[in-house]
């Protein structure tokens, strides 16, 4: 299925479901409320029409579970080997703001894991894509969507994840960076989310306010406190970050040279200077079973 799959034909589709969104980005527009009270405009309407009617005139036997769609039942989504999963708009509210922060996102899934994708962001004139066995990429586009420069994302393989791969996101380290970054990550495992997928997600979050952008983003949202002093994180140090942040060739270096605010609520907190990884691994164990699992 994967190779009858054109990524240019839906890079084409991404770049034309922007066109529509940008039409009525520069214009006013009356914003409505979903029922778990998520905004939703004109623009998440037309751009999910297109991108949904667009796929079906090409691929008709590849179905599409949208954010905008009625939901299929688990039942029947369970058997699928391939489907669409698109976002006409992801990031409604800065959209709504106007400050250029969204995307239009389409993946095709082979039956839990990405294959394909493409992510488009028609108000900068950026658009990534990715195919499996072909690598990701980034185009910068100029005015009528012509390519302007390409360059091929880095990547790196984590080994000892059985071939799984990470791509490599370009961001720096100052506060609104990382923000940035903590939204994204929080508009992401909403998505996952709202198409039945679990999620656990392990990164540097120093601030309160971007944890707390994603606790009011994600449901049933678990904070797990992995604590450490800062001489242990010294000590534990085998790249030898912490020598360099405090030698000064490391900037915004979290614990050093940039602030981390403790997390005033945290359902669990694993004190690394006392627990184990097994007992902290039967810890979170035992806290998702108690509160998850029926």
């Amino acid at each position: 299925m994967l190779k009858n799959v054109n990524i240019e034909d839906i890079k084409n589709i991404a770049l034309k479901a922007g066109q529509i969104i940008m039409e009525i980005y520069n214009k006013d527009f009356t914003v409505e409320y979903k029922d778990d009270k998520s905004p939703l405009t004109e623009a998440d309407t037309k751009s999910n029409e297109f991108i949904c009617k667009a796929l079906e005139e090409l691929y008709p036997n590849i179905p599409i579970m949208s954010e905008e769609n009625k939901q299929v039942d688990y039942e029947i989504r369970k058997y699928w080997e391939y489907y669409w999963c698109i976002d006409p708009i992801d990031g409604t509210k800065e959209f709504i703001k106007k400050n250029d922060e969204f995307t239009v996102n389409i993946a095709l899934i082979h039956k839990d894991t990405p294959v394909l994708g493409v992510v488009y962001a028609p108000a900068i004139d950026k658009i990534y894509w990715a195919k499996k066995n072909e690598g990701a990429y980034l185009e910068v586009l100029g005015a009528r969507c012509e390519v302007l420069s390409k360059n091929k994302l880095p990547l790196t393989d984590q080994k000892n994840l059985k071939e799984k791969i990470t791509v490599v996101p370009n961001i720096g380290f100052s506060r609104e960076d990382r923000n940035r970054h903590m939204h994204r990550i929080g508009h992401l495992i909403k998505t996952l989310q709202n198409n039945s997928v679990s999620t656990f997600a392990s990164f540097v979050s120093p601030y309160r306010e971007s944890r707390k952008a994603i606790r009011d983003m994600v449901k049933n949202n678990v904070v797990v406190y992995v604590k450490a002093d800062i001489e242990t994180c010294k000590i534990r140090d085998y790249k030898g970050v912490y020598k360099k942040a405090l030698n000064g060739e490391l900037q915004n270096f979290t614990g050093i040279s940039d602030v981390y605010e403790e997390p005033q609520y945290a359902e669990i907190i694993i004190d690394t200077d006392k627990v184990g990884i097994n007992e902290a691994v039967n810890i979170i164990s035992r806290y998702i079973k108690n509160n998850y699992v029926k």
